[in-house]
């Protein structure tokens, strides 16, 4: 574990859970053990079509979406790259 409490999983967990760089997994604990499951890749899309329209029923500056947006747990522009490339 690094400083930051990053882990790395070993190239063969991350082939058979099918993850790779900026997907994210769920972690829950049981017990005394830490479970780590792939979070489906269409609620990253769902959560930013949501959160989209939630915040688009009233008019905001610039600033305010600046604001809104560094709250989010990721890059909104490294995930909006990424779901383009996984369009067809």
């Amino acid at each position: 574990m690094t400083s930051k409490g990053q882990i790395t999983l070993p190239k063969s967990i991350r082939e058979r859970l099918r993850v790779s760089a900026g997907d994210y997994l769920q972690a829950e604990l049981r017990g005394e053990e830490l479970v780590l499951r792939p979070s489906p890749r269409r609620n990253e899309r769902e959560l930013l079509l949501a959160y989209a329209k939630e915040h688009s029923k009233e008019r905001v500056s610039i600033e305010e979406i600046r604001r809104m947006l560094s709250g989010l747990p990721f890059s909104v522009a490294e995930r909006v790259s990424h779901l383009r490339k996984e369009e067809p």
